[in-house]
């Protein structure tokens, strides 16, 4: 057999082609986050999260935050559609934040915790954004998420030592508010564009939607006999109300909100609860079994 028989085919780069900026504001938002060295030594390591309207540049909202986790981007997607409305799609990569892969892992396949056993998409912004409405596209290469990955660059470049030195900017809520009231107005008037078309896409929050009950971390659970859930370490009790005295073996939902608060619900309606100290005891079996040991370990 001819040496090399075995080895792999060349592989051929994927063919790329550029892509039309969207026509018009709000039909794409391009969602990303920068871990540049803001406040260079000067404070806490910051990262700033935002989003960029793809139509016209403009900087839909941002914010600068400790940590880049799922409820640090709920709070700024959450912004923007307060203030601009609903987009129709959101272009993010494939972080941890976005998109999981732990349904690839076995051990956790065992455990029984994949989310999507819970009628729930991969991760908690991708279900807040269906709820929503929102379509999300994943970026599957550096070269097609080039676009925001640029625009966050702009940033650091704009600002490495200049603005946030000059102005002694050294905390989390300074950088905030100097984000807020003047780079960001600044950056949309140099670098945001006209839209190809008129009007936005940008869609208004159907009536008696609650944003608090979209932007929140959602999880099942079942109750046990004694009307009690456990969520995150802690146990709950379940309060009889007019619809049933009992939620015994009942599937319930779980919110815990951004500020930490939790409220539980089945089929819709908010349930009565109290959390409670639910300490582990020896069954009364394994206590009788323990003293029998002890009278015959005293008779011998």
């Amino acid at each position: 057999m001819e040496k090399g028989s075995y080895a792999k085919q060349r592989r051929y780069p994927r063919h790329r082609e550029w892509r039309e900026p969207r026509s018009r504001e709000g039909q794409m938002v391009k969602f990303d986050t920068s871990d540049h060295d803001w406040l260079e030594g000067r404070g806490p390591k910051l990262y700033l999260i935002g989003g960029v309207d793809d139509a016209t540049s403009n900087m839909a909202g941002a914010k600068f935050v400790l940590t880049d986790g799922v409820r640090q981007n709920m709070e700024v997607f959450w912004g923007i559609v307060r203030r601009k409305g609903i987009p129709l799609s959101v272009y993010v990569d494939r972080g941890s934040n976005f998109k999981t892969t732990r349904h690839q892992s076995m051990e956790y396949q065992l455990k029984g915790e994949c989310e999507a056993s819970f009628g729930y998409p991969s991760t908690q912004f991708a279900r807040a954004l269906e709820e929503l409405g929102v379509r999300i596209i994943y970026a599957y290469s550096p070269q097609a998420k080039g676009r925001i990955e640029r625009k966050f660059g702009v940033f650091p470049r704009l600002w490495r030592g200049s603005e946030l030195r000059l102005y002694n900017i050294s905390t989390l809520e300074e950088a905030n508010r100097y984000l807020q009231e003047k780079f960001i107005p600044r950056h949309n008037r140099m670098f945001s564009r006209p839209a190809k078309e008129g009007g936005t896409a940008y869609r208004p929050l159907p009536k008696g939607l609650s944003l608090k009950e979209v932007f929140c971390l959602k999880a099942e659970r079942v109750v046990a006999g004694d009307n009690t859930i456990s969520y995150n370490g802690k146990a709950f009790q379940i309060l009889p109300n007019e619809y049933r005295s009992s939620y015994c073996k009942a599937k319930v939902e779980v919110h815990e909100y951004l500020d930490g608060r939790l409220n539980i619900f089945y089929q819709g309606k908010k349930l009565k609860h109290k959390p409670i100290s639910k300490k582990r005891i020896k069954s009364f079996s394994s206590v009788i079994g323990q003293k029998e040991t002890e009278i015959v370990t005293m008779n011998y």
